[in-house]
């Protein structure tokens, strides 16, 4: 026979009804949030600062080779090279402290970083030995520099990529987990807020026909509570996916693209002063400075930066990593700035090629003081100049970083208050809007 519920048990029903949706709106809402701020944070606080450490750690190493280079090839002052020397050294070190602060993914992290630490001593040493060799015997020194420019490309350099790559791993693995449960974390959003205005508006209709009495104000009061904290909290998951997605594919994508850039722009630097130092292996030096300035840019043959800033579309077979930047322009003064960038590495390109013309005419003198120099039309004149052009286009991308992962953690914050808060009120609502009705009937 089937069981027929009496009206009293049928409001107790609805307020464990109401009690459960209520938990369940709960429980959705702050796993949606939860999902998104964890998601933010890998990105802006755990990966991003590792890779950023990454990349700025192989520039300085890489800018520590080439003044040595420069110091061992004689036509610096020897002060300004060893002081150039310890400045990236300290970086190097702060960005060690930096990345071994921010250990997130274990031994990923912690191997490139332990052979970053041992692999730079080791490097110094060899550094120390050919400049005590180079007052006795000139090709004694270049040996033990090629063997400290070994380490420094075969060990350190790959220790700092290794570190990258880890870091890079997680926040891409991160990113997508969060991008294909994003939605379905809305959905259950919104089922569990439907299912509860359902089950409001029904217990609403249930006492009017059964008490009489057109409204209830308290279940009234619970259905705006309920509809206002989903509206509340669908906006402030969907401001945290947007922000999301501004820091990860609209700014780190090109401060990670640019930092890359900076430091094989400092890889090439370094391997056009061992080309000039280390001579019996200038070919090779010349086949790593080539490999880098294609990662960098490869440009069709006969275009200009300033054909491309007036192109409306990029070559397809424009690629390299300022061409990953260029694909990826979001933010007001990023195109001219990446441009600029471009500009002043055709004008370095232009420069390191006249180096070596000079050097294979027999000039080596001459090459080395282009090399070296600081004038305009010198080699570190142009290096200076496309540095500070790769720092402008990455700081309108970190500032704008910046902005959108506080603007995302402040939309998702106060969520551990807020929910339990709305969904207490709902029941509570629920429970005293029908413990009024369920009185008349024990009376």
């Amino acid at each position: 026979m089937k069981r027929k519920f009496n009206t009293p048990q049928l409001m107790w029903l609805s307020v464990a009804a109401i009690a459960v949706l209520a938990v369940a709106l709960m429980t959705a809402a702050l796993w949606a949030v939860s999902l998104h701020r964890q998601a933010l944070k890998t990105v802006a606080k755990d990966a991003a600062p590792s890779i950023i450490a990454a990349q700025q750690m192989r520039a300085a190493l890489s800018d520590m080779d080439a003044n040595v280079a420069n110091e061992l090839l004689g036509a610096t002052d020897p002060k300004e090279a060893l002081k150039a020397y310890e400045l990236r050294r300290k970086q190097v070190g702060d960005a060690l402290v930096v990345a071994a602060e921010n250990v997130t993914y274990g031994d990923a992290e912690r191997l490139p970083l332990q052979t970053l630490i041992f692999g730079l001593s080791n490097y110094e040493r060899q550094v120390q030995r050919a400049r005590d060799l180079l007052r006795q015997d000139h090709e004694a020194a270049r040996i033990a520099y090629r063997e400290a420019a070994g380490l420094m490309s075969g060990q350190l350099l790959r220790a700092a990529g290794d570190l990258d790559q880890a870091n890079q791993k997680e926040l891409d693995k991160t990113y997508e987990k969060v991008k294909a449960a994003s939605g379905v974390s809305k959905m259950v959003l919104r089922l569990a807020a439907i299912a509860l205005l359902l089950v409001l508006a029904w217990v609403q209709a249930f006492l009017s026909n059964r008490t009489r009495r057109l409204l209830n104000v308290m279940l009234l009061a619970a259905t705006g509570v309920t509809a206002g904290f989903w509206i509340y909290t669908d906006s402030a998951v969907s401001s945290g996916a947007q922000e999301l997605k501004h820091v990860k594919e609209d700014a780190f994508d090109s401060i990670h693209a640019l930092w890359k850039t900076m430091a094989t722009v400092y890889d090439a630097n370094a391997e056009e002063s061992r080309y000039l130092f280390d001579a019996p292996n200038a070919g090779a030096w010349v086949r790593d400075f080539l490999t880098h300035s294609n990662q960098i840019a490869s440009v069709p043959k006969g275009l200009t930066a300033a054909d491309l800033a007036k192109s409306r579309a990029l070559p397809l077979d424009f690629k390299g990593l300022l061409a990953d930047e260029l694909r990826n322009i979001t933010y007001e003064g990023e195109r001219e700035a990446a441009l600029e960038t471009l500009k002043n590495w055709q004008v370095y390109l232009e420069i390191d090629h006249r180096i070596r013309d000079l050097n294979q005419s027999g000039k080596v003198k001459e090459a080395v003081t282009l090399c070296v120099g600081s004038k305009p039309g010198e080699s570190n004149w142009a290096f200076d100049r496309l540095e500070g052009s790769i720092r402008k286009t990455i700081g309108i991308n970190q500032t704008a970083f910046d902005k959108s992962a506080e603007k995302g953690f402040q939309r998702l914050a106060g969520f551990e208050v807020v929910a339990p808060v709305a969904a207490l009120l709902i029941a509570g609502l629920g429970f005293f809007g029908l413990m009024v009705r369920i009185r008349e009937y024990s009376a």
